[in-house]
């Protein structure tokens, strides 16, 4: 008695679903007791229902082979006819029991028809510790595994079919994963090639985004869950790379399993950017690769090379697609000290986007400042759309941070050699943009533009242009009369510019 309890101890541990152990419980409880043909019974009973659970569930999945099966099963159930033999026959049809295994059920059922009469062959303990293993080993413990069949047959649904699954992202993974996960590990390569060449049919065809998408989760989710190494000839990697390189990207290029990726394949997909000439595709491109520079798993070798990719090509076309706010700012930067107004156009009018002041307010304070003082110097050289863009920024339609209109202020009166220009409309100008940052920006300001005026001296081009009477007259006592409200430091930190300009001149 206790190696039986023993024995169905372990074994219980083996079933999958909590469903089979009722059954399971009541033949082991009759194989205690020596109810042997009961307990052989029961347990054919259990592996019977098993079969069949799991036919219905292929057919809820959109298995052909199942649908029909059940209807076979129903049509039967519905005249009473016994099924037994229906759900062996069409459990090797759908590939749920495996041709080997199919001689071993076809046994028990031959047993289970000697057994089940009792005026017949009485079971031995071992028919039925036999039939109670065999249960477990051909159902109760198995999960249900997918066949070539089928995963031809979903990948055909999921393009064919729009409504066969959702496009919604969660509901989709999940529904990926699960199929994946039943699918057999020798099968991985055969599903991941029908999955990849699915792609290739349709990735041309702009009604077929969605499509695309849902194809290429679930070849994400094969490759993550594959465990055979990418680098075996069986993926056929290197073939598909080289002749289907936008395939291969949109179909696997992903942050799930970069790192899994063999260097050979990388180097080919990220070396294949450049030459792709449909722009369409050139995007697509350039969005997955971003990612994987956003989630900082794309190696510095291939950054360098898609950065080096991206600083050749037109502002405008590639902004979007750098992933890291400090390497936009030195386009933006680059752009700025150009001396061509109309290549600077284009990044002036990207500068009014959220997704501009998003990059420019995520930099440390150094930057914004810099950024503002560049701007401001383009404004001073000149450049019309540059201009604008300071009007909006100070009429704070455009909120950027406070230290970048630090920087527009500083350059109303510095030039980007940190010499002293002055006029009536720059020191307006300069007041105006103070009173709309915090006095801890203002006192930064001033400081940075006292330190200038405190190195230096005018030279004899500036005394020049002006003297400490013309620029009392003509700027400070202008400027008073207008009775500019000066708020935070503002005020205190003017009288002192003032008196350090006369300095400067003296």
């Amino acid at each position: 008695m206790n190696e039986i309890q023993d024995w169905s101890k372990e074994i219980r541990k083996l079933i999958l679903d909590v469903d089979d152990l009722i059954l399971f419980n009541e033949s082991i409880g009759c194989l205690e007791n020596n109810f042997l043909r009961s307990s052989y019974i029961i347990t054919w009973i259990s592996l019977i229902e098993s079969l069949k659970r799991k036919i219905y569930l292929l057919s809820s999945l959109g298995d052909k082979n199942a649908e029909e099966a059940i209807k076979k099963i129903e049509q039967n159930e519905e005249q009473n006819n016994s099924v037994d033999k229906i759900i062996i026959e069409e459990s090797k049809l759908c590939g749920i029991v495996e041709s080997i295994d199919f001689s071993t059920l076809k046994y028990l059922w031959e047993q289970r028809c000697i057994f089940a009469h009792p005026y017949k062959k009485q079971p031995e303990i071992e028919d039925v510790k036999h039939i109670i293993f065999q249960s477990i080993k051909l159902s109760l413990g198995k999960e249900l595994l997918f066949n070539k069949s089928y995963l031809s047959e979903i990948t055909e649904n999921i393009v064919s079919k729009p409504f066969f699954i959702t496009s919604e992202k969660e509901k989709l993974e999940e529904y990926a994963k699960k199929v994946v996960l039943r699918t057999p590990q020798n099968l991985y390569p055969f599903f991941f090639k029908t999955l990849l060449h699915k792609i290739g049919t349709i990735k041309d065809d702009e009604s077929k985004r969605v499509e695309q998408i849902k194809l290429r989760v679930f070849i994400v989710e094969t490759l993550k869950n594959a465990e055979k190494d990418l680098e075996d000839t069986v993926w056929g990697l290197e073939h598909r790379a080289i002749n289907f390189p936008f395939e291969c990207f949109i179909g696997f290029i992903s942050v799930n399993i970069w790192s899994k990726i063999p260097e050979r394949i990388k180097e080919i997909l990220i070396s294949y950017i450049e030459v792709e000439q449909n722009m369409y595709n050139v995007n697509v491109m350039k969005l997955i690769t971003k990612t994987l520079i956003e989630k900082e798993i794309l190696e510095e070798k291939y950054k360098i090379k898609f950065y080096k990719y991206l600083s050749n090509q037109p502002f405008e076309s590639v902004i979007e697609f750098y992933g890291n706010n400090k390497v936009i700012y030195e386009r933006i930067v680059n752009e700025l000290n150009k001396h061509s107004y109309l290549e600077k156009n284009n990044m002036v009018d990207y500068l009014y986007s959220e997704n501009a002041v998003k990059v420019i307010n995520s930099l440390d304070f150094q930057k914004q400042f810099s950024f503002g003082r560049l701007i401001r110097e383009s404004a001073n050289n000149g450049h019309f759309k540059s201009q604008h863009l300071i009007g909006s920024i100070i009429k704070l339609n455009t909120k950027y941070a406070e230290y970048v209109i630090g920087g527009l202020a500083f350059g109303c009166i510095i030039n980007n050699q940190d010499g002293l220009i002055l006029d009536y409309w720059k020191v307006k100008n300069f007041i105006i943009a103070m009173n709309l940052v915090s006095n801890e920006i203002q006192e930064f300001v001033y400081d940075k533009v006292f330190l200038i005026l405190d190195g230096n001296k005018a030279d004899e081009w500036d005394k020049t242009l002006h003297t400490v009477e013309s620029i009392e007259t003509d700027i400070f006592s202008k400027i008073s009369s207008e009775g500019i409200e000066m708020k935070g430091s503002n005020k205190e930190k003017y009288e002192i510019l003032k008196q350090k300009t006369n300095n400067y001149f003296a």
